[in-house]
């Protein structure tokens, strides 16, 4: 038993070792950036599988859309970290970040027609809570992005206002 046991930590080191090189300093602090097209593919089908097989609660997957959102600007800010921002990479996290933005507004809509209870208010205003920290950390990956790729990042900050907006108008419907 204790054979197995330390063969097990043996097998488990040797993977967390790997993984932990592959990794390096290109490491992105919201998972895979888009400029792993492959990874990045796959990433996308994670977060799929995530949020519609394996969670049936939709105050989780809101709560899960807003994670990924934070990711997807995690990914931007890599992005001009490693100076790797291209309009290419810019437009793929623009449309992952928009899709999840539609709907996080799309879900705080329902739950909001489906009861008009305090906790629907509440998932809203968290909601705007975080896009809220989202706008400010996108104005600062602005201000240091290059030229080429100001105006996608202005468009990613545009939807970030537009489902800031969206947010707080249905915190007002609730009351």
């Amino acid at each position: 038993m204790i054979k197995l046991l330390l063969l097990g930590l043996a097998i488990f080191g040797a993977f967390f070792v790997g993984t932990a090189y592959y990794v390096g300093d290109d490491s992105t602090v919201g998972g895979v950036g888009p400029n792993n097209t492959v990874l990045y593919y796959i990433d996308g089908i994670s977060e799929w599988v995530e949020l519609n097989v394996l969670t049936r609660d939709e105050t989780k997957k809101v709560g899960l859309k807003l994670q990924f959102m934070q990711e997807r600007l995690d990914e931007l800010s890599d992005l001009e970290r490693l100076q790797k921002m291209s309009q290419e990479n810019v437009e793929k996290v623009k449309s992952g970040y928009t899709k999840l933005a539609d709907d996080v507004i799309a879900s705080l809509k329902q739950k909001a027609a489906d009861t008009a209870d305090t906790q629907a208010k509440a998932l809203a205003q968290k909601a705007s809570g975080v896009v809220a920290k989202q706008q400010e950390s996108l104005a600062q990956i602005l201000e240091k992005a290059p030229d080429p790729v100001k105006e996608p990042l202005k468009g990613v900050l545009s939807i970030t206002q537009d489902a800031y907006q969206r947010a707080m108008d249905i915190i007002k419907e609730q009351k």
